[in-house]
C-alpha cells in the first residue's frame, strides 16, 4: 500500500474512534446504563453528545480530552525527534557502548524509584503533577543538551525520568477520570491517545534525523525541550479533573497509605498478570530505542535520517493499530485483546533475525517486521490501559496505575543490559537481540490468558456513572 493509502485508512479508523466518543449511544446495553442514571439522577440531563459538559456552566469531558490529547501530540513530536539520536548521543560525546546503555537505562530507573510517590501526589490533584512533571522535564532535556561529561549527563538523565514518573502519574489519573465518564468507550478513547502518540513520533522522528545532520546531535535534545515547554503550556489550560472534595479529603486524612498498598495488589494474579504484560511490551521499546536504530543505520548506510524513516514506518503502523486496538477492547474485551495482539507483536520481533538472512531483500522484511511489532503493540496498548483502570482502587487511581508502569520501568531499566550481553556474546545471527526482547512480550502476553478471568473483576472507579457496573466499568 502506498503512504498515502495507511493514513488514509488509519484517518478512518481514527474518525471512528473519535465518533464513538461523540455519540454514546453505541449498544443498547449503554443505553440501559446511561438511562439508568438519569432515572436515579433527575436533573442529569440528557447527553446529546460526549463533547457537552454534565451541568451548566462546566466544560465538558471531550472538551478537556481534545486539550490532553493536542498536549499529547505535541510532546510525542519532540520525543518523536529525540529517539534516532538517543543510541548515539553517548558515543558522540566519547562514551563507550556500555556507558551508553547507562545512560539510555538512567530515566527508568528514576522512574522505577518515584513511581509509588508520584502516583501518590498524582492523587492528591492531577494538573499539579502534570505542571511540575512536565516543567522539570523541560529543563532537564536542555540539561541534556548541554552536557558534555558522563556526570552531569547522568543527572540530567535522572532528572528527565522523575519529571516523567510525576508527569505521567497525573497524566494517567486524568484520562482514568475522563474514561469513567463513558466507561463503555474506555479503550477507543485510550486508542485515540494511542495513535495520537504515534503520529507524533511518525512526523518528528524525521525531523529530529534532519535536525542532527544539519546542526548536530545536540539539536534533537533541544526540539524535544521546545516540545515539553509547549506541552506545559497547554497543560496549564486544562482544569482539574480530580473533584475539590475529593482533594480536600484525601488532605485533611490520614488513611491514604491504607487504603492503596502496592504489596496488597501484589497478590491479586490479575495484577501480577498485568505487570508481565507491561515488563513484556516495555522490553520491547527498551529494543526500539536501543536495538533498531543501530540496525537500521547498518542497513540503511549510517544514515540518522533513514533511521528516523524506519521508526516512522513503526509509528505509522501504530495509528492503524491502535484504532484496531480500541475497537477490539470495547467489543471482546481487554484481556483477550492484549493478550492476543501482545502475542502478535512478540512473534513479530522474533521473526526479525531471520528477516536479516537474506542481503536483497532484508530491508523490506526488516521494516515490515518492525511496523507489525508496532501495529500490534499500539493495539495492545490500550488494552491494558483500560484493564489497569478497571482494577484500579477508587480513589487512588493514579498509585494503582504506577504498579505496572513500574514493573515496566524495570523492564526498560535491564533490558538494555541483557540485549548488550547478547549482542557482546555474539549469541545467535544479527538481530537476535530483538527476538529475545520478543519472547519478553511473548510471555507476558500469555501471562494474561493464564490468570483465571474471575481476578479482573472490577472494583469501578466511576465517580460519574455509579449505577454502571458491568465489566468495562
Amino acid at each position: 500500500y502506498s503512504m498515502f493509502e495507511v493514513l488514509f485508512f488509519a484517518g478512518v479508523l481514527s474518525s471512528q474512534c473519535i465518533n464513538g466518543l461523540q455519540y454514546p449511544f453505541v449498544s443498547k446495553r449503554f443505553e440501559r446504563n446511561y438511562y439508568g442514571v438519569q432515572q436515579q439522577r433527575p436533573n442529569y440531563k440528557k447527553l446529546p453528545t460526549l463533547l457537552r459538559a454534565v451541568n451548566k456552566g462546566e466544560e465538558g469531558t471531550g472538551q478537556i480530552f481534545v486539550r490532553l490529547m493536542l498536549a499529547q501530540f505535541t510532546l510525542y513530536l519532540g520525543v518523536g525527534a529525540v529517539i534516532p539520536s538517543l543510541p548515539l548521543f553517548a558515543g558522540a560525546i566519547g562514551l563507550s557502548s556500555k556507558l551508553s546503555g547507562i545512560v539510555i537505562a538512567a530515566p527508568a530507573g528514576a522512574m522505577l524509584i518515584a513511581a509509588r510517590s508520584a502516583g501518590a501526589f498524582a492523587d492528591q490533584g492531577r494538573k499539579p503533577a502534570m505542571l511540575f512533571g512536565m516543567a522539570l522535564i523541560a529543563i532537564a532535556d536542555a540539561w541534556t543538551a548541554f552536557s558534555t561529561a558522563l556526570i552531569g549527563l547522568l543527572c540530567a538523565r535522572f532528572a528527565l525520568g522523575f519529571g516523567r514518573s510525576i508527569s505521567e502519574s497525573g497524566e494517567r489519573g486524568m484520562l482514568a477520570d475522563l474514561a469513567n465518564q463513558a466507561p463503555e468507550l474506555r479503550g477507543r478513547g485510550l486508542s485515540i491517545q494511542q495513535a495520537i502518540s504515534a503520529i507524533g513520533l511518525t512526523i518528528g522522528a524525521p525531523v529530529g534525523g534532519l535536525a542532527v545532520e544539519m546542526y548536530g546531535i545536540r539539536a534533537a535534545f533541544l526540539c524535544v525541550t521546545f516540545a515539553a515547554i509547549g506541552t506545559l503550556l497547554i497543560y496549564a489550560t486544562l482544569p482539574e479533573t480530580l473533584p475539590s472534595k475529593n482533594i480536600k479529603d484525601k488532605k485533611n486524612s490520614n488513611d491514604q497509605k491504607k487504603i492503596v498498598s502496592w504489596r496488597k495488589l501484589w497478590n491479586d494474579p490479575a495484577w501480577r498478570a498485568l505487570c508481565a504484560a507491561e515488563a513484556g511490551a516495555r522490553a520491547t521499546y527498551a529494543a526500539k530505542v536501543s536495538i533498531v536504530p543501530v540496525l537500521s543505520a547498518r542497513l540503511f548506510d549510517n544514515s540518522p535520517t533513514a533511521a528516523g524513516l524506519v521508526l516512522s514506518a513503526a509509528a505509522i503502523s501504530g495509528f492503524v493499530g491502535a484504532p484496531i486496538g480500541g475497537i477490539c477492547t470495547d467489543s471482546i474485551g481487554p484481556r483477550a485483546t492484549a493478550a492476543f495482539c501482545g502475542f502478535l507483536s512478540g512473534l513479530s520481533l522474533i521473526l526479525i533475525p531471520f528477516t536479516l538472512l537474506d542481503s536483497q531483500y532484508s530491508r523490506y522484511a526488516f521494516v515490515t517486521a518492525i511496523a507489525m511489532w508496532s501495529a500490534f503493540v499500539s493495539a495492545q496498548g490500550p488494552a491494558l490501559t483500560s484493564l489497569g483502570q478497571m482494577k484500579a482502587q477508587i480513589g487512588a487511581e493514579s498509585t494503582s496505575l504506577a504498579l505496572p508502569r513500574a514493573a515496566g520501568d524495570a523492564a526498560f531499566l535491564i533490558t538494555p543490559f541483557l540485549l548488550g550481553a547478547v549482542t557482546d556474546a555474539h549469541i545467535g545471527p544479527q538481530g537476535s537481540e530483538c527476538a529475545v526482547a520478543g519472547f519478553l512480550l511473548v510471555v507476558g502476553a500469555l501471562s494474561l490468558l493464564a490468570t483465571p478471568a474471575k481476578n479482573y473483576h472490577s472494583h469501578c472507579s466511576s465517580k460519574f456513572i455509579p449505577v454502571v457496573e458491568n465489566r468495562n466499568c
